[in-house]
């Protein structure tokens, strides 16, 4: 008799292994942890590159200042940026002397420079001005020969325009050394909004100096190094919590300038 081949199933299954619930646990913690980190990364970068940019106009500003006082000492005009000047036109007087310090504040909105976003303080006497807002260039009406303070507005509006580009937006302060007729440092932020409602301005967002030895305090606007920077964008300072958040830019930063020229307030 023939054999007969046995057509029962075999008794030994083929068992598939899956991801149990706590691997999947650990894989998904392991995913969300490179992912904190990568966040962490790129926010930096982010940061680092916005810091970059502002400084970068930061330096636009400072040349472009500096490039302004050049072409007012050949023209031999020193009005248009001299506070003092034009706050002795003001009461009807003529200026005896110049200031010492002087901090000129501007906005620009695409190259366009308005008279009442601009402002001059005189450092060493605690004056300051802001132009009317009627002096804008380029403007269709001249200031008058007589209105010496539209006239030294346009004259100003007109160099610092031509010096930088019309794309430039931003709130600018600069600080200017009269004696030497030198541009001390700039300061840059595009959030221009931000700076103007803050209480103090822009001491909220940067550190204030004084020429080392002078009693002339505030005639420095600055920053002392990258890493204090970074620090005032992420509002770690306590002093400067109005500043977290906010781009701002610096020329030159103060531990780049020559020891000793400068004390902190």
């Amino acid at each position: 008799m023939g054999s007969v081949k046995s057509c029962g199933k075999s008794s030994a299954f083929k068992t598939v292994k899956g991801f149990t619930v706590l691997e999947l646990l650990i894989v998904m913690a392991i995913i969300a942890i490179l992912a904190g980190i990568s966040s962490i990364a790129i926010q930096g970068f982010v940061r680092d590159a916005n810091l970059e940019t502002a400084d970068n106009k930061a330096q636009q500003v400072y040349t472009a200042v500096q490039n302004v006082l050049i072409q007012f000492e050949i023209d031999q005009d020193y009005s248009a940026i001299d506070a003092k000047c034009i706050d002795s036109w003001r009461s009807g007087g003529s200026a005896s002397e110049s200031a010492k310090y002087i901090n000129l504040e501007f906005e620009l909105k695409n190259g366009t420079l308005n008279g009442a976003d601009v402002k001059l303080t005189n450092v060493t006497d605690s004056k300051t001005i802001t132009f009317n807002s009627t002096y804008n260039f380029p403007s269709a009406t001249v200031p008058s020969t007589t209105d010496k303070e539209g006239r030294a507005f346009a004259k100003l509006a007109k160099y610092l325009c031509g010096s930088l580009s019309e794309e430039f937006n931003g709130y600018a302060f600069v600080c200017i050394d009269m004696e030497n007729w030198v541009v001390d440092s700039a300061f840059f932020t595009e959030n221009s909004a931000k700076v103007k409602a803050s209480a103090n301005g822009v001491e909220d967002f940067a550190n204030t100096y004084k020429k080392t030895g002078s009693t002339d305090g505030k005639a420095i606007i600055g920053c002392d190094s990258i890493l204090d920077q970074k620090k005032k964008y992420g509002g770690k300072d306590a002093s400067h919590v109005g500043a977290k958040g906010v781009v701002v830019g610096f020329y030159p930063m103060m531990n780049d300038l020559e020891s000793g020229t400068f004390t902190k307030n």
